[in-house]
């Protein structure tokens, strides 16, 4: 039997007669991802970018989102619609926020506040 290449959630498995012989983790491409910005993010522009993701994924116009507004119980978004709004901020500012931080966050000043906290 020839050896099988499985990936799972990034980690390569290899399968022999004799069963699993060993993992490897697939470590992304450096070169892949551009090298993050030195300038900070003047506060008005992140503010415009973030309201814009939010726009986008929640399919709304940017007169209904102010600084208050409930994502959750304003503009009726579920938790998939936080998933999707958490990758496309990471994705727009090359940032990480953790699941439990996202979920966490209501109003549209919490996701500007933590965009700016992990662009600093």
């Amino acid at each position: 039997m020839a050896n099988r290449w499985v990936l799972v959630l990034g980690t390569v498995l290899v399968l022999t007669a004799a069963g699993w012989a060993g993992w490897w983790s697939v470590q992304p491409d450096p070169a892949a991802r551009p090298a993050p910005s030195a300038a900070p993010v003047p506060q008005d522009e992140l503010t415009r970018r973030v309201v814009g993701v939010l726009c986008k994924q929640l399919e709304c116009d940017a007169a209904r989102l102010t600084p208050t507004t409930d994502l959750l119980r304003d503009m009726k978004a579920d938790e998939l619609d936080i998933v999707e709004i958490t990758a496309a901020l990471e994705a727009e500012f090359e940032i990480r926020l953790p699941a439990a931080e996202a979920a966490q966050l209501k109003t549209v000043a919490d996701w500007i506040g933590i965009v700016r906290t992990r662009t600093r």
